[in-house]
């Protein structure tokens, strides 16, 4: 890409997804012509460091940090956009983007879509009965107004983190007890805990860009949990049903501000009846921009890219094709080293297009009950749908695993 005073046209990620779009973004930069750089934590669980251009540690937490850091590297980098495909990094990207006049989502907007509590405010004709509690004590007063089970989740964390199903007020007071514990152990400057009642039927969610939906995506979620996985893109819905979540999410980006980039809006649905969960200001996770790219050419994080560098978006929404992508994922049961991983039979498996692991050899996992237990997934396409989630499901299954116990 053409350079300015000499200095290489560069795009800055704060934090990133350790699959998929966070390796995919650093994937479309290069191919614009940009050199991807990435500011995080902890670098050594970013597999894909060696694609970056540059990859530098520090707390992101501290935005003054993270802003010294910006300002070395407009001394080596024209810096075109700042980024993130993380919940970690949301905050910080929008605030460092709008300081240097980068584009940005708004950031009302991006503090409304983090908090449930907010979005609940906003659009209450779609979301589930709910109390906000500032604090454990706040159940107190309200606890003869709550019905069992209920579902009781922090109010900023994404990825299933920390939500659980409650049947009675003593395992409910102990949960939000753990969560307000924490949040404070997050630095949460105001932490928040929702109790909320259950929303039924089955999980979808609505990828949009700029406001308007691109698409649905049918969630596959572990029984008795809520860890997503499986997706599969377009979901096989009623045209009705399939209407009436796209106008939904719109609704719900229109009501909250975020008309700009990318934004995945979490729904129940059952008996043709929706009930929103979240408004995700940002690229879904868990390979869902991807399988939208394998089912309908629709290049989700291209776009981001070309978005937050100022550059236009061309045919990037456009689909080219009208298949079924689906990803299967395997998860973490038991705490476990991982010793030996082999992705040789996946590859090789009918309709596989991708298949992938996250962190390597000698990795200890423990099950969190959220998204981080998934270990390693595959991605395949079919014409059918429920082909596409069978070729993915075989896939996934074969990819070799071995644990020490």
């Amino acid at each position: 890409m053409k350079q300015k005073n000499g200095y290489a046209a560069a795009v800055v990620f704060i934090e990133g997804t350790l699959m998929g779009s966070g390796e995919r973004v650093v994937t479309a930069s290069r191919r614009l012509g940009l050199e991807p750089i990435l500011i995080a934590s902890n670098l050594a669980p970013y597999e894909y460091q060696g694609t970056c251009t540059k990859c530098i540690e520090c707390d992101t937490k501290n935005y003054a940090h993270v802003s010294d850091i910006v300002n070395q590297l407009t001394g080596y980098f024209h810096i075109k956009g700042i980024g993130t495909t993380s919940d970690f990094g949301l905050e910080v990207a929008q605030i460092e983007a709008k300081n240097r006049g980068l584009p940005a989502p708004d950031g009302v907007a991006l503090a409304a879509c983090r908090s449930k509590a907010e979005t609940r405010r906003l659009l209450p004709e779609i979301s589930p009965g709910n109390y906000v509690l500032n604090s454990p004590e706040d159940i107190d007063p309200i606890k003869h107004l709550l019905s069992f089970p209920l579902i009781v989740k922090p109010d900023s964390l994404n990825g299933a983190t920390g939500v659980a199903s409650c049947a009675s007020i003593e395992e409910c007071k102990n949960h939000v007890g753990n969560l307000f514990e924490l949040l404070k152990h997050l630095g949460t400057q105001r932490p928040t805990v929702l109790l909320e009642s259950i929303i039924p039927g089955r999980e979808y969610s609505v990828e949009c860009f700029d406001g308007v939906a691109i698409g649905v995506t049918q969630v596959q979620m572990k029984i008795d949990s809520f860890v997503e996985i499986g997706h599969l893109f377009p979901a096989p819905l009623r045209g009705e049903d399939e209407s009436m979540l796209r106008g939904y999410a719109e609704q719900a980006l229109l009501a909250t501000g975020l008309t700009w980039g990318a934004a995945h809006v979490q729904f129940r649905l059952e008996d043709g009846q929706a009930g929103l969960i979240e408004i995700n200001p940002r690229l879904g996770g868990g390979h869902v921009p991807s399988i939208v790219e394998h089912a309908s050419g629709v290049r989700l994080e291209e776009a981001y890219v070309r978005k937050i560098c100022r550059l236009p978006l061309g045919d990037c929404l456009e689909p080219t094709k009208h298949d079924f992508s689906a990803v299967h994922f395997r998860t973490v049961n038991e705490q476990a080293v991982l010793r030996r991983i082999s992705l040789d039979r996946a590859l090789k498996s009918e309709g596989c297009v991708y298949a992938g692991h996250r962190g390597g050899v000698n990795t200890t996992w423990s099950p969190r009950g959220s998204n981080h237990d998934r270990v390693a997934c595959a991605i395949a396409i079919s014409t059918e749908a429920a082909e596409a989630e069978r070729r993915a499901y075989a896939a996934a299954s074969v990819i070799d695993l071995e644990w020490e116990r």
